[in-house]
């Protein structure tokens, strides 16, 4: 009774809207992208896609931004872990290296720039990510060449679990605080399989 009452309220308002109002229309599409990869062995993440991990930092107020050295690992404050697989179909030896260009990175190659280095209003500057083993390290990954992954053999249809913790860090300096803003990054990687 209470299902037929509601679709009877929900056909009169309805009916009582179309009679008050001119109806309009708005053509638009939907549109679908992506790309099927034949590689033997890709990234399996319940975030990001074959060849990607996407890491969400949140937002984080300016005073808990830590340092390379002290980072500030607590939840929804700096902190974002990542937790994939490397899936290969056929037998294999992968290593996973970090390989941000030289342009991206500060102090000691341990800090990646946020949005590109680009200034000005609504990007936060004085800040980047760092990238550890985990959310209990305080040695942040040279993001140039550390690998995420030694070299492991993974037999046809296994996998390699791959982790690791982010961080928002200080990029101007211990003293210089972090200004307010968007602050995304990208940091390119080499899956090298044999």
């Amino acid at each position: 009774m209470n299902k037929i009452s509601a679709s009877v309220g929900m056909a009169i308002v309805c009916a009582a809207a179309m009679g008050t109002a001119q109806a309009a229309s708005e053509n638009g599409t939907i549109q679908f992208k992506g790309a099927i990869s034949a590689e033997s062995c890709y990234l399996d993440s319940s975030i990001g896609d074959a060849n990607s991990v996407i890491v969400n930092m949140g937002t984080v107020n300016s005073s808990q931004v830590g340092t390379v050295a002290a980072p500030h690992f607590t939840t929804g404050a700096g902190l974002s872990t990542a937790d994939f697989n490397v899936v290969c179909k056929n037998d294999a030896q992968v290593s996973l290296t970090l390989k941000a260009p030289q342009a991206e990175l500060v102090a000691g190659n341990q800090i990646l720039r946020v949005n590109n280095g680009v200034k000005g209003e609504g990007y936060a500057q004085n800040v980047g990510v760092a990238v550890y083993s985990s959310s209990s390290s305080s040695t942040a990954y040279d993001l140039s060449k550390e690998k995420l992954l030694d070299t492991q053999a993974i037999t046809a249809g296994q996998s390699v679990n791959v982790k690791f913790a982010a961080a928002y860090v200080r990029s101007g300096g211990q003293d210089v605080a972090p200004t307010a803003g968007v602050a995304n990054a990208t940091l390119p990687f080499v899956l090298e399989i044999q």
